[in-house]
C-alpha cells in the first residue's frame, strides 16, 4: 500500500511539474499580449520546478518590460494616455525579476549547475538604463501624496547600487545622485513616520552636498523622537 501511494505521489509531482512548465510554455506563446502572459507566468514564480529556473523570472521580466515600454511611449506620443500607475508598477516589478534572476542565476553558478551566467550583463545594461526612471516614478507618487509609492521607488533607486548584478560596476556606485535621491526616500520615510527607513536613507542622503540638508533634518526629527 507504501508503495502504491508513493508512486502516485510521484506521479502527482511529476504532473504538477510539467504543468507549471507548460505554463511557462503558455506565457511565451502571449508574448504579443505582455499582460496576459504576466499574469499566466505568475504561478511559475512560486513553484519550485519552474522558480529555480533563471530563464523563468527573465521571461516574467521581459514581459513588465514590455507592458512598460508601452505605457512609456504613451507619455511621448500626441495625445497618449500613459497609465502612469501601470507603468511605474511594471517598472518596480522589471527590477524585481531580473534581480531575482540574477540571483537564481549565480546561485547556480556558484553550486557548479552552469559554467558561466548568460543573462547577467544584459539584465544589468537593461535595468542601469532604466534606473533614472524610477526617480520619475518617485516624483509622481510623491505628487500625488502617495508617499509609499514614493518611498518604493526612490528607495529602489538608492538600493539597487549595492545589488550584486552591479558588483562590478564603478561608474554606478560614484553615481552622485544615489545621495540626493536617498533624501527623497528620507523625506518621504518621514512623513510615513517609518523611523527605519528614515535613518537609513537619512544617512546615505546626508552626504550630499547641496541637499543633505534635508536627510539630516529627518535624522534629527527621528532621533528627537527616539529621545523623547
Amino acid at each position: 500500500m507504501k508503495k502504491v501511494l508513493s508512486t502516485v505521489a510521484l506521479l502527482l509531482t511529476a504532473c504538477f511539474a510539467t504543468a507549471q512548465v507548460n505554463v511557462v510554455k503558455e506565457a511565451k506563446s502571449l508574448k504579443s499580449n505582455p499582460e496576459e502572459a504576466a499574469k499566466v507566468i505568475e504561478p511559475a514564480l512560486t513553484n519550485p520546478e519552474t522558480a529555480n529556473d533563471p530563464e523563468t523570472w527573465k521571461l516574467a521580466g521581459d514581459f513588465q518590460k514590455a507592458i512598460y515600454d508601452d505605457q512609456n511611449m504613451k507619455l511621448y506620443l500626441p495625445g497618449g494616455q500613459a497609465d502612469t500607475t501601470k507603468l511605474y508598477n511594471s517598472l518596480a516589478k522589471l527590477y524585481e525579476y531580473y534581480l531575482k534572476c540574477d540571483e537564481v542565476e549565480q546561485a547556480k553558478v556558484q553550486s557548479g549547475e552552469l559554467k558561466k551566467a548568460k543573462l547577467r550583463k544584459k539584465n544589468a545594461n537593461v535595468l542601469k538604463t532604466l534606473r533614472l526612471n524610477l526617480v520619475n516614478g518617485g516624483g509622481d507618487a510623491f505628487n500625488k501624496g502617495n508617499y509609499t509609492d514614493a518611498l518604493k521607488y526612490f528607495g529602489l533607486f538608492v538600493d539597487v547600487v549595492n545589488e550584486p548584478i552591479f558588483a562590478e560596476d564603478e561608474e554606478i556606485k560614484a553615481d552622485t545622485l544615489t545621495s540626493l535621491y536617498a533624501c527623497y526616500a528620507a523625506l518621504c520615510a518621514n512623513q510615513l513616520k517609518d523611523n527605519a527607513a528614515v535613518i537609513k536613507y537619512g544617512n546615505i542622503g546626508k552626504e550630499h552636498k547641496e541637499e543633505g540638508y534635508r536627510a539630516l533634518m529627518c535624522l534629527a526629527e527621528t532621533y528627537g523622537q527616539k529621545e523623547g
